[in-house]
C-alpha cells in the first residue's frame, strides 16, 4: 500500500503513483527483526520522483523520465540510518532495502524524566489526560492556506486553493462524538449552484472517507479562493466537500477520535517504536493498529465512528506529553465488509491517509498542518469503469495563530463556510481577487507548486486565466429577455424569459458547455431562488412521506437494490417486512466487470429475470436471461436492445436499435426452443418503433411504427412459439393510448389538423373502424379508461384538465367536476374489472397526491390521501392561467401559482419559470412540497408551454 509523504518532502505533492507509466517497486524492512517499515520515504535522486511505503512496507515510485537505466535511491525513516543505494530502474522484482536502527541521541536525563518505563498505552493515556494543559482552552483565530490537488494517474487534472481565517474552538471537545451527528447539520447555509462542469464525479467527499465533524461553533471565512479548470481525460471531477473545515475535522486530538478515544483504546494495539526528534523536540514514537481479531466492520460512512479503523504512528513529546504529530491510514487489516468490497454508493478509497502536525507557541500547542490523501485504483471493486488511478490530496497550512480579541464571525457574512457538509471551494467566493493572489503567491506564505504541476495544468490555458473563469458576477442586474420566440410577454412591454435557460432540447453535456461559456448570465438567472432552495429541500425531506393508506404491497414480495447474504451487491427480493428472500441479480457474478444494469423484467411466474446491461457511455446493451431457481445466467442476447417485455413465462419480445438509437426491429425469443424470430422491421429510416405494455392489461402490448406522417399501430397476438402481429390502423393516425375489451380495441390518436380522435376497432375485422369522438382543435384527449359500461376520457381543454364521461358507443354523458379547476389527474385502472368503479390519481397545489374512487353510475367521488404531511399547509395557493402570444401568433399557456394574499408581482421576490412543454399542452398543476415552501417565501411559480413536441403531433416534434 502507499502512504502520504513525510513532512520533509511534503511539497513533492505531484510525485504520485501511476501504473500507466514505469514504476519502481521497493520493499523496506527492519534489518534486525525483518518487520516491514511503514511511512518510510523513498526518493530517486536523478529522476526526482518519490513515494512513501504503506503498512506492508511496500512503496511504488512512478518514474517521471523514460529511458533511464539506473538511479540512486534514497531511503529515510525516523529512528533508522538513512540509506542510499544504486538501483536498476528496469528491475522486474521489488528492490529490497533493510534499514539499520539508529537511536536518536537524546539527553538521558530527558528520557528518564519522561518516564521511559511507561508502556505505549500508558503514554497515549497520559497524552490524552494532558490535553487540557497542553492545548489552548480558549478559541483562537487560525490564518490558513488550503489546497486541493486532483490527479489522474500522475497527471494533474485540477487544482483549487483558498486563503481563509478559522474561528477554532477550544481543546478538547470531550464527548463531542456522541452529539456531533446531531449538531453537525445546519440549515442556515444559502446554497449556490456548483460551477464545475457536468462531469462524472468521483465521490471522495470526506477527507477521511468516514464522517468526522467539527463543532457547530467552528467557523471558516474565505478570504480568497481560486479554481483551475478540470483537465481530466475522462471528464472525472472530485466531489470535494467541507473546504478547510473538512480537514480540521481530522484533528483527532481535539475530538478524542479513534486511537485517542478512551472508549476505543481497548480495540487498538499500541507499541513503542523508539524515539525521534520532531522540530527539535524529543518524542516517543508509538505505533498503533487495530487489535488482532477485529473484523467485519459495519461502520456506516455517515455515522460516528465506533470501530478501530486506522493504523499509523503517533509522536508524543517526552517532556509535556503533548501529541506533536500523528500519521495514519485506513488499516488494511480491517475487513470493511460491503463498504470496501463494493465502495458503497461512494468509491471506497484503496488508500486513505491522514497526517496532522502541531506546533508549540508560548507553552501551548496549536495546529500546524493537516494533510489527507485518498487513492482509488482503476479496475477495482466498484471502480471497474475507471481506466486511471485517481488521487485527491488536501492540505492545510496554519500560517498564523491569534489568541487575542477572538470572537465568532458574523453569521450573515457571505464568505462563511457555514454548512460544513456541503461547503465547496466551487461555491466561494463570488469573484476572483487577482491583486490579492498575485501578492500572496509572491510571499513566503505560499507553498510552491511542483514545476510539473504548473506545466501540466497550463497545457491549454495559463493558470492566470483559469483562476478567474469560474466566478460569477451576481451583483449584476438580472438580464432582461429580448422580445423573441423564447420569451413570454406579460404586458406593458415586459417579458419573462431568458435565452440562457431554454435548455430542454440539449444533452446534459451540451447544456453544461453552454452554461460554462455564458457563466455570469446563467448563474445570475438563478439568484432569485438560491437563498431558499437548500432549506426548502431539507424541509421537504422532513415533512412529507408516503402514507400507508394506499400501500397494498404489504404482503407481496418486492424487488429492490441491496446486498445479498454474502455482501454481494445487486437486486434482491424482499418480503413485505423487509426479510431477504433471494438474489435477483448478482452484480459481481451475473454481469461483466464495469457493466451497469439498465433495465430488468421479471417473468409473469417470477421464475426468470431478463435484464439489460451495458458499459457506461456505450449505447450497446446486452440482454441476459437468468433462472432464479438455479441462480444461473442461461442465455444472452448480444444486440443493441432498447425495450423488452415478457409475453408469457417463456417468451420474450424486444426491440433493437441502430447506431443512432432508433428502434428499428422487433424480435421474439423463445426460451424453451432457444431461438429468436424477427417480427417486424421498419420500412425505412423515417420510421421508429415504440413498444410498451398496456397499463392495467398484463400481456397486452402496443407497438407503434411511427413516422413524421403518423404511425402504424399493431397488437401482439399470443399463441404458438412466437407471437403474431395484427395491424390495427395505418399511418393516418399517431396513436398514444389504447384500451381493449374482448371484442374491441379503443385507441386514442391524433390525426391531421392536430385533432384528437377516439377510435373503436373491431378485433375480428380491423377494417371496421369508427371514430367515436373527434376533439376540437384546442382540446387534447390525453388518457383513456374503459369500464363495463363507460369510457372515461381525460382531456386538456384550453390548458385546463377536464374529465369527460362517454357511453361505450361514444355518447357524451357530461363532465365529472373535480374540486379544483387547476389540478393534475392520471387515470389509474378499474377497481372492479366487471363494474364501473375506477380510480384516478389526483393532486393540486393545495392537495397532496392521493386517489379518488369514482362510481361512474352516479359520479360519486371519494378521496383517499396518498402523501401524509407532518404539518398541514398553513397557506392556500392560487393559480391563474394566462395566454400570451409568441412571434408566430400562437397563444402560449402560462400558469402562475402563488400564495394567497400576495398582492401582485411587485410584492413577490421573483418568478421561477421552471418547466417547458408543448404548444397546446402543458405541465399539470400538481402538488409540489418544494414549490409550496418557495411560494411561502413569496415566490411565484410560472409554468409555460413554449416548445413543440410529439404531444401535439409530429410536425411540431420535428
Amino acid at each position: 500500500m502507499r502512504h502520504h509523504t513525510l513532512l520533509l518532502f511534503a511539497l513533492l505533492a505531484g510525485l504520485l503513483f501511476a501504473r500507466a507509466q514505469p514504476v519502481l517497486d521497493v520493499q523496506v524492512t527492519d534489518s534486525h527483526t525483518g518487520a516491514p517499515l511503514a511511512f518510510a520515504h523513498l526518493y530517486l535522486k536523478a529522476d526526482g520522483s518519490g513515494a512513501a511505503t504503506g503498512l506492508d512496507g511496500a512503496g511504488h515510485i512512478g518514474l517521471k523520465r523514460r529511458g533511464m537505466i539506473k538511479d540512486t535511491l534514497l531511503v529515510s525513516y525516523i529512528g533508522y540510518r538513512d540509506t542510499a543505494l544504486e538501483v536498476s530502474l528496469k528491475a522486474s522484482s521489488p528492490v529490497k532495502v533493510s534499514l539499520r536502527p539508529e537511536p536518536v541521541m537524546l539527553d538521558m536525563a530527558t528520557v528518564s524524566g519522561a518516564a521511559s518505563s511507561l508502556t505505549a498505552r500508558e503514554i497515549i493515556r497520559r497524552a490524552v489526560r494532558s490535553i487540557r494543559k497542553n492545548y489552548s482552552r480558549e478559541a483562537v483565530y487560525l490564518d490558513v492556506f488550503y489546497r486541493e490537488s486532483f490527479l489522474e494517474d500522475d497527471n494533474w487534472a485540477e487544482l483549487n486553493e483558498a486563503a481563509a481565517r478559522i474561528y477554532y474552538t477550544r481543546y478538547p471537545q470531550k464527548g463531542y462524538v456522541r452529539r456531533s451527528f446531531r449538531l453537525y447539520y445546519k440549515e442556515d447555509y444559502s446554497g449556490k449552484p456548483t460551477n464545475r462542469p457536468d462531469t462524472r464525479p468521483l465521490m471522495l467527499t470526506n477527507a477521511q472517507y468516514f464522517k468526522y465533524y467539527n463543532t457547530s461553533q467552528d467557523q471558516c471565512k474565505a478570504i480568497g479562493a481560486r479554481l483551475s479548470e478540470n483537465l481530466s481525460e475522462k471528464g472525472v471531477s472530485p466531489l470535494v466537500q467541507g473546504g478547510p473545515l473538512g480537514l480540521t475535522a481530522a484533528d483527532k486530538v481535539k475530538y478524542l477520535a479513534d486511537f485517542f478515544d478512551p472508549k476505543l483504546m481497548d480495540d487498538y494495539q499500541y507499541a513503542k517504536n523508539g524515539a525521534a526528534l520532531i522540530d527539535g523536540r524529543a518524542c516517543f514514537v508509538i505505533s498503533v493498529k487495530p487489535r488482532a481479531g477485529v473484523k467485519g466492520i459495519h461502520q456506516a460512512w455517515n455515522k460516528k465512528v465506533h470501530y478501530p479503523i486506522f493504523a499509523g504512528t503517533v509522536f508524543i513529546d517526552m517532556e509535556s506529553f503533548a501529541v506533536a504529530s500523528f500519521q495514519c491510514q485506513l488499516s488494511a487489516e480491517v475487513d470493511f465488509g460491503g463498504y470496501q468490497k463494493h465502495h458503497a454508493w461512494q468509491y471506497f478509497p484503496d488508500i486513505s491517509t491522514v497526517r496532522v502536525d502541531y506546533q508549540e507557541i508560548g507553552g501551548l500547542w496549536f495546529l500546524k498542518r493537516i494533510a489527507t490523501r485518498q487513492l482509488v485504483r482503476k479496475h477495482t471493486h466498484g471502480a471497474r469503469w475507471m481506466s486511471y488511478d485517481y488521487t485527491l490530496e488536501r492540505e492545510l497550512w496554519v500560517q498564523q495563530v491569534e489568541a487575542e480579541g477572538v470572537g465568532p464571525f458574523d453569521d450573515d457574512d457571505p464568505a462563511l463556510f457555514k454548512d460544513q457538509q456541503n461547503a465547496m471551494l466551487a461555491k466561494f467566493p463570488d469573484h476572483y481577487d487577482a491583486p490579492f493572489w498575485d501578492g500572496f503567491e509572491r510571499s513566503s506564505r505560499y507553498p510552491p507548486l511542483p514545476p510539473e504541476a504548473r506545466q501540466q495544468l497550463e497545457a491549454k490555458t495559463p493558470l492566470a486565466l483559469q483562476w478567474g473563469r469560474w466566478f460569477r458576477q451576481e451583483a449584476l442586474p438580472p438580464p432582461r429577455a429580448p422580445e423573441k420566440a423564447d420569451s413570454i410577454a406579460l404586458g406593458e412591454g415586459r417579458y419573462l424569459g431568458d435565452e440562457y435557460r431554454w435548455m430542454g432540447n440539449y444533452s446534459d453535456s451540451l447544456t453544461q458547455a453552454y452554461i460554462n461559456s455564458e457563466n455570469a448570465f446563467f448563474y445570475n438567472a438563478l439568484v432569485p431562488f438560491k437563498k431558499e432552495q437548500f432549506m426548502a429541500y431539507r424541509k421537504v425531506v422532513n415533512t412529507i412521506a408516503w402514507c400507508d393508506t394506499l400501500n397494498d404491497n404489504s404482503g407481496k414480495p418486492i424487488v429492490t437494490r441491496g446486498f445479498g447474504p454474502e455482501g454481494n451487491p445487486g437486486w434482491i427480493e424482499e418480503s413485505g417486512d423487509g426479510t431477504f428472500l433471494r438474489m435477483i441479480i448478482n452484480q459481481e457474478k451475473d454481469i461483466r466487470a464495469g457493466q451497469r444494469i439498465r433495465k430488468m423484467r421479471l417473468s409473469p411466474d417470477r421464475e426468470r429475470v431478463a435484464f439489460l446491461a451495458a458499459y457506461p457511455g456505450e449505447g450497446r446493451a446486452v440482454c441476459y436471461l437468468k433462472n432464479l431457481d438455479s441462480q444461473e445466467v442461461t442465455d444472452s442476447l448480444p444486440a443493441r436492445i432498447q425495450e423488452l417485455h415478457w409475453m408469457n413465462d417463456s417468451l420474450l419480445v424486444y426491440t433493437v436499435e441502430d447506431h443512432t438509437r432508433r428502434a428499428f426491429r422487433l424480435y421474439s425469443y423463445s426460451i424453451l426452443q432457444k431461438e429468436r424470430q424477427l417480427l417486424l422491421e421498419t420500412p425505412s429510416r423515417r420510421f421508429e418503433l415504440e413498444f410498451a405494455e398496456l397499463p392495467g392489461s398484463p400481456g397486452a402490448f402496443l407497438l407503434n411504427c411511427t413516422s413524421i406522417e403518423g404511425s402504424r399501430l399493431y397488437r401482439l397476438l399470443s399463441g404458438g412459439a412466437h407471437p403474431a402481429l395484427q395491424l390495427l390502423h395505418d399511418e393516418a393516425y399517431y396513436s398514444y393510448s389504447l384500451q381493449e375489451s374482448p371484442e374491441q380495441v379503443f385507441v386514442l390518436a391524433r390525426r391531421e389538423g392536430q385533432r384528437s380522435v377516439l377510435l373503436k376497432i373491431n378485433k375480428a375485422d380491423v377494417s371496421e373502424k369508427e371514430a367515436l369522438i373527434v376533439s376540437e382543435p384546442d382540446v387534447v384527449l390525453d388518457e383513456l379508461l374503459l369500464t363495463k359500461n363507460y369510457l372515461l376520457v381525460k382531456a386538456i381543454d384550453q390548458a385546463v384538465v377536464r374529465l369527460y364521461k362517454y357511453s361505450r358507443s361514444g355518447e357524451w354523458l357530461g363532465e365529472i367536476k373535480m374540486p379544483e379547476e387547476h389540478c393534475s389527474i392520471h387515470l389509474d385502472k378499474p377497481i372492479d374489472p366487471d363494474g364501473d368503479i375506477c380510480a384516478l390519481e389526483y393532486s393540486s397545489p393545495n392537495t397532496p397526491p392521493g386517489t379518488y374512487r369514482i362510481h361512474l353510475s352516479n359520479d360519486e367521488l371519494a378521496f383517499q390521501p396518498g402523501y401524509c404531511l407532518e404539518k398541514e399547509p398553513g397557506q392556500k395557493y392560487r393559480s391563474q392561467l394566462h395566454f400570451v402570444t409568441a412571434e408566430d401568433g400562437r397563444q402560449i399557456p402560462l400558469r402562475l401559482t402563488y400564495r394567497e394574499g400576495l398582492k401582485g408581482l411587485s410584492q413577490a421576490k421573483g418568478i421561477l419559470l421552471i418547466v417547458y412543454g408543448a404548444y397546446g399542452a402543458f405541465n399539470e398543476a400538481r402538488f409540489d412540497e418544494y414549490h409550496r415552501l418557495l411560494m411561502d417565501e413569496e415566490y411565484i411559480i410560472g409554468l409555460a408551454a413554449v416548445r413543440g413536441s410529439r404531444a401535439m403531433g409530429w410536425e411540431w416534434y420535428r
